[in-house]
């Protein structure tokens, strides 16, 4: 479906009706929602400190070792737009620290 959802019915047979902007109707036993998940880095005053963002994901843009477009910013997890999971963003996270406080150069992004 292509379209955004506008409500959701109980009908008088137990079913949902999922109805969508565009007038198509969904019916099922059951109702999923899966509404996804996007970086929230509007309004931070990134731009005003030359950070980025990443046009195609919405995230801040960060290079292999998960530095910023303003050098010695770093950026790990979800605000970078990369893979959503938690186990990553905490990976991440202790890369880029590690790549902050350390003289190494490991990669943050797999």
């Amino acid at each position: 479906v292509k379209s955004r959802l506008e409500s959701v019915t109980k009908n008088t047979d137990g079913t949902h009706s999922a109805n969508t902007k565009s007038g198509e109707s969904i019916v099922g036993d059951m109702l999923l929602v899966a509404t996804g998940r996007i970086p929230n880095t509007v309004g931070l005053g990134l731009d005003q400190v030359g950070i980025e963002i990443d046009s195609a994901t919405g995230g801040i843009q960060v290079d292999a070792k998960l530095q910023t477009t303003c050098k010695g910013i770093y950026a790990a997890g979800d605000c970078t737009g990369d893979k959503q999971f938690t186990h990553y963003a905490g990976y991440q996270g202790a890369i880029a620290a590690r790549n902050i406080l350390l003289p190494l150069s490991d990669p943050g992004v797999l």
